[in-house]
């Protein structure tokens, strides 16, 4: 359900953007058009900082580039 909702907001975000395409400077200008869920703000699938916590599985190549790079880091 969560993923779906947020990638209605996406996909509707992207087609506006889509369809300005050059004619702003920023791809943060199409934010207004995203909203988020209370739940994915209190509770987000993965946080990345103070710690790395994960709620969700993720593809194999986020969890081999992303994740398990940023352990290894922090």
């Amino acid at each position: 359900m969560v993923a779906t909702s947020v990638a209605s907001v996406i996909t509707a975000s992207a087609a506006r953007a889509v369809a300005d395409c050059g004619r702003r400077d920023h791809l943060n200008d199409y934010l207004d058009v995203v909203t988020l869920l209370n739940e994915l703000l209190v509770t987000p699938p993965i946080e990345l900082w103070p710690n790395i916590v994960q709620r969700v599985m993720v593809p194999p190549d986020v969890e081999a580039i992303l994740l398990t790079e940023l352990e290894s880091v922090g």
